[in-house]
């Protein structure tokens, strides 16, 4: 599948920020032009700039959950159900996709900083980020519990 960034696209971010390993294979199929961090680097800054490391991280999250994670994930899903309906297939083995714990580990950390930091500060404007990250985890529970309906509509079908 490809999937065409802007500008100011940060590729691998959520992983270095989030200390995971990457899930998907990137390459470019057009000319580009880009800047580069070295992980320790990267790292050096955002110890030295916690304010910079949380806004990074929500927006890193939100590109990666948005953009890469959810797109993917539904055309894998939609490759697999185009290969369980051929009828020279007998059975479709993958890998499973055990990753959305993962994606709710992240958003999980990241509504854990925006509470420190409203403790720390005690801002009112944090509110509105704890609100929308509380909003955000709704949605990707729900994801879950979808993810899960498909898995059981395919094990019945299978069945019977």
């Amino acid at each position: 599948m490809r999937l065409k960034f802007g500008q100011s696209t940060i590729i691998g971010g959520f992983n270095i920020s989030f200390e995971r390993r990457f899930l998907f294979c990137y390459s470019a199929h057009t000319q580009m032009e880009c800047y580069s961090i070295r992980k320790p680097n990267w790292r050096s800054i955002m110890e030295e700039y916690p304010a910079f490391q949380r806004m990074i991280r929500q927006k890193v999250f939100t590109f990666y959950f948005g953009q890469i994670y959810q797109p993917l994930m539904k055309m894998k899903s939609e490759d697999i159900e185009f290969f369980e309906r051929r009828k020279d297939y007998f059975q479709v083995l993958v890998l499973m996709n055990n990753k959305s714990d993962e994606m709710r580990r992240c958003m999980n950390e990241i509504f854990l900083e925006v509470e420190k930091s409203e403790e720390k500060f005690g801002m009112a404007a944090l509110d509105q980020s704890k609100m929308w990250w509380l909003i955000k985890i709704i949605e990707l529970k729900l994801e879950l519990l979808f993810d899960l309906s498909l898995e059981l509509t395919h094990k019945i079908e299978y069945f019977q």
